[in-house]
C-alpha cells in the first residue's frame, strides 16, 4: 500500500460475516450432534467457530489413536473408523473459510449423525471391551497351538469352536461378554489334561530310574553315572511339576527317554566289558574280545496299543511279544528293551 510498484498488486474484499440463520442453525445441529451444552444459543461467530474446529480436531484426533490400535491386533470395524477419520478430516478441510466451514458441515451433518450412531459399539468396545477381546485372543492361540489334546473331549472342540466363531465376527460386541465363561471352561479341560500329562510324566521318570538303576548294577564302575542319572531325573521331576504346556510335557517326556537311552547305552558297554572280563580267557594275541550283539527293543514297539477282554486275548497277545523278542535276539547275543 506504501510502494507505488505494489499499488496495483493490492487487493481489497469485504470480509463474509455468518449469517443469522447459518450460525442458528450451526449451534442447533451442534448440540443434536455434539450434546454442546456449554455452547450458547447466542455463542457469537466466534465462538461457534472456535467450538466447531476444537469438536472435529478433537474427535479427528481419537479417530487416528483409535486407528493406532489396529496395529496390534484386528480389531473389528476398522473400516467404520478410518470413514469416521475422513469424515472429520473433509469437514475441516474448510476451516479457513468460515462460512464454508459451517455450510459444510450442515451439508454433511446426516453423514455426521449416521456416523455417531454407527460408531458408537465400536466406542463401546475401546472403552470397557477391548481388554476382555485381547485376554480372548491370546487365550485362542494359546488352546489352537494344542487342540490336537482336545479331540477326545467334545465339549472342549465345541466350545473352542463357539469362540473361535464369535471373535472372527465383523461384529462381536454383543457376544463377547459370553467369551469368558468359555476360556474358563476351556482352562478346566486343559489343566484336567495337564494333570494327566504331568502324572504321565512322572511314570516316565519311575521307569527310566528303574532301568538306569537295574543296568548300573550289572555294569562295573557305574554308581558315578547312575548318580548323574538320578539328579537329572530329580530335576526333571521338579520341572514337570511347574509346567503349564502340554506340548512342553511332550517334549519333556522324549527327552527324558533320549537321556536315559544315553545313559543305558553307556552302561551297556561297562556291562560287556564287565562280562568278557569275567568269562572270557586272557587272548594269547593282542586281538581285542569280540563285542556281543545287543539288539535294541523299544517297548513301544513290543507292546502295541490294544484292549484284552479274555484269556485268549491275552495269550495271543503274550505270543506276539514272544515272537518279536525271539526275531530279534535270532541274530544277536542279547536283547535290550528300552
Amino acid at each position: 500500500l506504501r510502494r507505488k510498484s505494489e499499488i496495483d498488486k493490492a487487493v481489497v474484499t469485504r470480509r463474509q460475516v455468518p449469517s443469522e440463520a447459518l450460525i442458528r442453525k450451526s449451534i442447533n445441529f451442534l448440540r443434536q450432534y455434539a450434546d454442546a451444552a456449554n455452547l450458547s444459543a447466542n455463542a457469537s461467530e466466534e465462538e461457534l467457530l472456535r467450538y466447531v474446529t476444537e469438536t472435529f480436531t478433537t474427535k479427528q484426533n481419537h479417530y487416528q489413536e483409535l486407528l493406532g490400535y489396529y496395529q496390534t491386533y484386528a480389531y473389528p470395524d476398522k473400516d467404520l473408523v478410518t470413514a469416521a477419520h475422513h469424515l472429520m478430516s473433509d469437514i475441516l478441510s474448510r476451516r479457513k473459510d468460515n462460512i464454508a466451514l459451517l455450510e459444510h458441515m450442515l451439508k454433511r451433518q446426516d453423514d455426521l449423525l449416521d456416523m455417531n450412531e454407527d460408531i458408537e459399539d465400536v466406542e463401546f468396545f475401546f472403552a470397557s471391551q477391548r481388554v476382555v477381546y485381547d485376554n480372548s485372543v491370546k487365550a485362542l492361540t494359546h488352546f489352537q497351538k494344542e487342540r490336537d489334546y482336545f479331540t477326545a473331549n467334545d465339549t472342549a472342540q465345541k466350545t473352542l469352536a463357539t469362540m473361535q466363531a464369535i471373535l472372527a465376527l465383523s461384529k462381536p460386541y454383543s457376544r463377547i461378554g459370553e467369551v469368558p465363561e468359555l476360556i474358563a471352561q476351556l482352562k478346566t479341560i486343559y489343566s484336567d489334561l495337564l494333570a494327566l500329562k504331568k502324572t504321565e510324566v512322572a511314570e516316565t521318570i519311575r521307569q527310566c530310574m528303574e532301568d538306569v538303576h537295574q543296568l548300573a548294577e550289572e555294569a562295573r564302575n557305574a554308581n558315578t553315572l547312575r548318580d548323574q542319572a538320578d539328579h537329572h531325573f530329580a530335576a526333571k521331576r521338579e520341572e514337570a511339576k511347574q509346567a503349564t504346556s502340554l506340548i512342553e510335557l511332550d517334549a519333556m517326556s522324549m527327552q527324558l527317554l533320549n537321556y536315559k537311552d544315553s545313559i543305558c547305552r553307556r552302561m551297556e558297554e561297562m556291562t560287556i566289558q564287565t562280562y568278557t572280563t569275567v568269562n572270557e580267557p586272557k587272548p594269547t594275541t593282542q586281538t581285542a574280545p569280540k563285542p556281543l550283539k545287543i539288539a535294541d527293543v523299544r517297548r513301544l514297539d513290543l507292546c502295541n496299543v490294544k484292549r484284552l477282554k479274555s484269556k485268549e486275548d491275552i495269550d495271543r497277545y503274550v505270543e506276539q511279544i514272544r515272537q518279536k523278542l525271539y526275531q530279534a535276539l535270532a541274530e544277536n547275543d542279547g536283547v535290550q528293551i528300552r
